[in-house]
C-alpha cells in the first residue's frame, strides 16, 4: 500500500500521542476484500477500530486501509485497539509495554488538562479518562 493511500501516515503521527481504548487487538471478521475502511487514530471513536469523526478538534486524522485479497471463506484480522502500533492498522503488540510509559507520560504532561475538552495529543489524556 503506497503512501498516497493513507490520509495520514504513522510517521507524520510524530509526538501525537492518541488514547487508548483497549490494552489488545480486537479481532475483526468478514470484511469485503478491497473495501476501503477508515480506520481511528485518535482512540476517541465509538465505532472503534473504524472512525466516527470523533478526532474533529484534534490533531489527528484516520488512516485509510484496503482490506486486503484473501484466500478461504472467512477473514479475520488483528486490529489494533491501544492505536500504537507501527504496523497499523495490525496490531504488533505494543501494547504489552504500554500502560506504564502511557500513564507516566500523562503525569509528566505540562498542558492543562482542565481545559482539555477531547484529547490531550501530548499525552493520551481525556477527559473520560480522569
Amino acid at each position: 500500500m503506497g503512501s498516497d493511500e493513507y490520509l495520514l501516515n504513522i510517521e507524520d503521527l510524530g509526538d501525537l500521542k492518541p488514547c487508548i481504548p483497549m490494552y489488545g487487538p480486537i479481532t475483526i471478521k468478514n470484511l469485503k476484500p478491497g473495501k476501503v475502511m477508515l480506520y481511528c487514530r485518535c482512540g476517541l471513536s465509538k465505532d472503534t477500530p473504524w472512525c466516527d469523526n470523533s478526532h474533529v478538534g484534534t490533531p489527528f486524522k484516520p488512516m485509510r486501509w484496503k482490506v486486503p485479497e484473501f484466500s478461504g471463506a472467512t477473514s479475520r484480522f488483528s486490529i489494533c485497539h491501544c492505536k500504537y502500533t507501527k504496523k497499523p492498522p495490525f496490531c504488533d503488540g505494543s501494547h504489552i509495554n504500554l500502560p506504564l510509559p502511557f500513564l507516566a507520560a500523562q503525569e509528566k504532561c505540562q498542558s492543562d488538562h482542565s481545559k482539555i475538552e477531547k484529547l490531550c495529543a501530548n499525552c493520551g489524556f481525556t477527559p473520560a479518562s480522569e
